[in-house]
């Protein structure tokens, strides 16, 4: 072999043991890994298995969408130490939170990723909002195997304020809490609703329906126009159209940007915009129209997926790649939501198109996600989950009466008068119980104002309304968008009956 020719065959000689030593490296790495969680992806099962081996379970909600929900678990849940003390000691169970309505609101779950941690018995033991660092993760696990809760692990606020009759007077007290609840929320550093609520927690998601229940009575005129603008700078996006899920200001590394994008948040969005006139309701309502909603079989899709690394790209690079996925998972109860929204666009636009697109969602929603007499509130590719949700039947219920009813198909219009008597067979059981106050805000504020209408729903009982404001309950803890429907409603009560002394 000639000079020449071994000088040019030692690079490949290096090579090939460069490639050897990453094949071993690579071996010994998948040799020594801890293997990644088995979970149990069906709740009741997974509660059963935990009572038949005697062994507590951890239950994590996520959502394919959220980026929270993915950094848990490519870091804490993939740290070897807590794989290893997951599978040792507990049943690890992962709930879909777009698919488990009931689940989230037993647990009382505000936010995502939310662990969970059960005795054998499927007792309640303690949960918590966002990611733990792998060392308070396993200090966590450690507390609760031995039977103790970590410090505030389930609390709730000590204020809670309810109405004690649907009379003018308990309205003006729960409207006045209302407001000195937006104050302590209002930021105004940055111009819109940020504060902490009584747990500590940042309110992240913006609140839109508030913001519109601000405007229609007049009220925080310059901080209403300050937050349209804080709000479409913070959350729209001009490049790929439609408004993220949050920008979070309390993260200690800078703000951090959500980036998934759902549905109710965008069609609320776009319909305040719309009425503060901002140019960011028509990117809005195009977003909607053209990205989540699914073209060849209806209805919209719950969200477009979180991808930090996408969004932090240049424009002209973003431009050249594609979009991020969609989450396309459609549940009925943020459908229901986009139909309101659209039909109350077609109103202040004076235009067809989001008035036909809102009777075709509500189609949807009434006939392929109805099966054998029950409306179900979650549709993935070709599963139904989760049936008979009263959110869902009122929110329906709700987006309905916002259209003319000869805008429905037939078996829609059917299948609408079926659900309205469940819900009012639901109604029936609630009414003699005592445990009113257990029904999350956002429901009772809903069931007060479908219970307006009752010329389109004369199944529900006639003191519908007065049952959903008895419901009604305000704690530091409250969304505020979760109390504008009661407000609402009870206004409407109020101007429609003749006024009393004990009023």
């Amino acid at each position: 072999m000639s000079r020449k020719k071994r000088r040019r065959s030692k690079p490949r000689y290096a090579a090939y043991a460069s490639a050897l030593f990453a094949a071993a490296v690579l071996a010994l790495f998948w040799l020594t890994r801890e293997p990644p969680i088995s979970w149990v992806t069906d709740f009741e099962r997974g509660v059963a298995a935990a009572r038949t081996q005697s062994r507590p379970a951890i239950a994590v909600f996520d959502a394919t969408w959220c980026s929270w929900c993915q950094l848990y678990h490519r870091g804490t849940l993939a740290d070897r130490g807590v794989v290893s003390a997951i599978t040792r000691d507990y049943v690890p169970i992962l709930i879909d939170f777009d698919a488990r309505p009931d689940l989230a609101a037993r647990y009382q779950v505000r936010g995502l990723p939310y662990t969970l941690l059960l005795s054998p018995h499927g007792e309640f033991a303690s949960g918590f909002v966002g990611i733990l660092r792998p060392a308070d993760m396993l200090a966590t696990l450690t507390a609760a195997r031995s039977g103790q809760s970590p410090d505030g692990a389930g609390t709730l606020p000590a204020m809670t304020i309810t109405p004690r009759a649907a009379t003018r007077a308990e309205y003006q007290r729960i409207r006045s809490a209302f407001l000195d609840h937006l104050e302590q929320l209002y930021d105004p550093d940055v111009g819109t609703l940020l504060g902490k609520l009584a747990s500590g927690a940042t309110l992240k998601r913006p609140s839109p329906r508030t913001w519109l229940y601000l405007t229609e009575h007049e009220l925080w005129k310059e901080r209403r126009l300050r937050a349209a603008r804080a709000e479409r700078t913070r959350l729209f996006d001009p490049i790929d159209g439609g408004f993220f899920n949050f920008l979070d200001p309390s993260v200690a590394t800078g703000d951090y940007l959500e980036s998934s994008k759902l549905l109710e948040s965008n069609a609320w969005l776009t319909l305040w915009f719309a009425n503060e006139k901002d140019e960011a309701a028509r990117g809005g309502w195009h977003y909607l129209r053209n990205t989540l909603w699914d073209h060849r079989f209806g209805g919209f899709f719950q969200a477009q997926n979180a991808d930090d690394h996408y969004y932090s790209l240049s424009a002209e690079q973003r431009r050249q790649r594609t979009i991020p996925p969609l989450d396309r998972i459609k549940r009925a109860d943020t459908n229901a939501q986009a139909a309101w929204v659209l039909a109350a666009l077609a109103r202040l636009w004076n235009e067809r198109e989001p008035a036909a697109l809102a009777a075709q969602t509500l189609n949807f929603v009434l006939i392929r996600m109805w099966r054998d007499g029950h409306l179900f509130h979650a549709l993935r590719g070709q599963a139904l989950n989760t049936p008979d949700q009263p959110l869902d039947w009122f929110w329906l219920l709700a987006a309905a009466a916002e259209l003319p009813h000869d805008g429905l198909d037939p078996v829609a219009r059917r299948n609408l008068e079926t659900a309205s008597r469940q819900a009012a067979e639901w109604l029936q059981i609630r009414k003699s119980r005592t445990d009113a106050a257990a029904i999350p805000a956002e429901l009772a504020g809903l069931i007060a104002w479908v219970g307006g209408r009752r010329d389109r729903y004369p199944a529900l009982p006639v003191e519908t309304r007065e049952l959903g404001l008895r419901a009604l309950r305000l704690d530091g803890e409250t969304a505020p968008d979760d109390v504008t429907l009661a407000l609402q409603a009870w206004e409407t009560l109020l101007t429609q009956r003749p006024r009393r002394p004990t009023d």
